[in-house]
């Protein structure tokens, strides 16, 4: 128990010098330190809402919308054991609905951050992990034949089966054209209409078909050699400043050839 002290109190000190990662792995090591005994149910549950408060204002630092998933997870089962351990009074119920608005109030960020998107540095990070890939297919002279082979077949593909398509619509319009209520056409031009009809509708599915297997080939063709590319890229550690001062600790990719 005394190691579990010691612990906890160094989360403590963490958490009140806004290192909530730090706070949030010494306060998980306690709790599993803490058998899963009638003794130290209460304790444990109270590390479970430090923890889930230490993620959410890890949200603050970082606007990883995980930490507030946590958060909201460890707070439910925060309230399953309050359930458990104590009798309905009103000191209780009063606990189950400031638990219950926090909750509520997590959805609402959760709602908000999703709405927003990615935060901008996780967008950073994905831009320059788009270019350390893009490098690597532009120099890596069989990754670039492949990805450019892929790409062409993608790009010929689609305008193929684009072509087969409206061929394919053309063939049915002028096949309606025979349509019994247009008894303006004659039997030679009913003829006419019928080949030209025929006619298109064998191009088009034909171009339809190639084109389906252009992309059939194409799309994994591009996507294995986007794969290999980005095995190549390696994440090494980044240092730079902390919206809230001081320095963080970040990971940059680095292209390997």
């Amino acid at each position: 128990m005394d190691e579990v002290k010691r612990i906890y109190a160094s989360g403590k000190v963490k958490y009140e010098t806004k290192n909530y990662a730090g706070a949030i792995d010494d306060w998980t090591a306690a709790l599993g330190m803490l058998p899963e005994t009638p003794e130290n149910r209460e304790i444990r549950n109270d590390l479970v809402y430090n923890i889930a408060t230490a993620q959410e204002k890890a949200y603050d630092i970082d606007r990883d919308v995980v930490h507030l998933r946590t958060a909201r997870a460890l707070l439910v089962d925060f309230l399953e054991a309050y359930k458990a351990m104590y009798r309905p009074d009103e000191q209780t119920v009063a606990e189950f609905k400031r638990v219950n608005e926090r909750i509520a109030l997590l959805d609402a960020k959760i709602a908000e951050a999703e709405k927003a998107g990615p935060a901008p540095a996780k967008k950073a990070e994905k831009r320059r992990l788009d270019l350390e890939v893009k490098q690597v297919l532009q120099t890596d002279p069989v990754l670039a034949k492949q990805y450019k082979s892929g790409r062409g077949m993608v790009i010929g593909g689609s305008i193929t089966l684009g072509i087969g398509g409206l061929l394919l619509l053309v063939a049915a319009g002028v096949s309606s054209q025979n349509d019994d209520s247009n008894g303006g056409l004659s039997r030679a031009e009913r003829r006419t209409n019928r080949d030209l009809a025929v006619a298109l509708a064998v191009v088009g599915f034909a171009a339809a078909a190639g084109g389906a297997t252009l992309l059939g080939i194409g799309i994994p063709k591009r996507r294995k050699a986007r794969e290999a590319a980005v095995s190549r890229v390696v994440f090494a550690p980044t240092f730079g400043p902390s919206p809230g001062g001081g320095r963080f600790v970040g990971f940059g990719a680095i292209a390997r050839f």
